[in-house]
């Protein structure tokens, strides 16, 4: 299946090479042992349009669905985005440089990222489904993560967006609303 449906969001990524943590053996057996994942990565090819423009080099994406439809963004998000970001960011470490149960999930991953690539850029994407009046709250939380994740930014040469729905949308990410069934 190449349609999911999460936080009242698509995401189509057919025709792509992608993965989601949840459905890989390795980090099923992570997942109880404080292991958090983003909900989706994906790659885009050099050449294609990537998130906000056209790359000479691989894009690997990974996004966090969060959906919100009241008027405040909870407190809470920001750790749980926090240690999202931190260990989704050690599984590809640990896959590329095939450590402990690394060297397992490295095999699960998709062949056209399996293995470590210098020139790939590395892409984290929050999506926050929230409507104009949590603006401001948005803006907040892009700050206070990117701040957190400063130094881990720098380390790993990765950028960071906090996105609403809209702006993704306009980026050329395989998104759009989910349609009740």
């Amino acid at each position: 299946m190449s349609e999911y449906i999460e936080s009242g969001i698509k995401v189509d990524l057919t025709g792509r090479a992608y993965h989601r943590f949840e459905t890989l053996p390795t980090y099923i057996r992570l997942k109880g042992q404080g292991v958090k994942e983003m909900d989706v990565c994906w790659l885009v090819p050099a050449g294609t349009d990537a998130s906000t423009s056209t790359s000479s080099r691989d894009t690997l994406i990974c996004l966090e669905l969060k959906g919100y439809q009241t008027w405040t963004i909870p407190a809470d998000l920001l750790a749980n985005l926090e240690q999202k970001a931190k260990d989704t960011l050690l599984m590809f470490c640990a896959a590329w440089l095939g450590r402990g149960q690394g060297s397992e999930l490295a095999l699960e991953l998709p062949e056209a990222y399996r293995t470590y690539d210098p020139s790939r850029r590395l892409q984290l994407v929050i999506l926050v489904d929230e409507d104009n009046r949590q603006a401001a709250a948005l803006m907040a939380l892009r700050q206070k993560l990117r701040n957190r994740l400063l130094g881990l930014t720098h380390l790993l040469d990765f950028s960071l967006t906090i996105v609403n729905r809209s702006s993704a949308e306009r980026a050329g990410l395989p998104i759009s609303a989910a349609t009740p069934t």
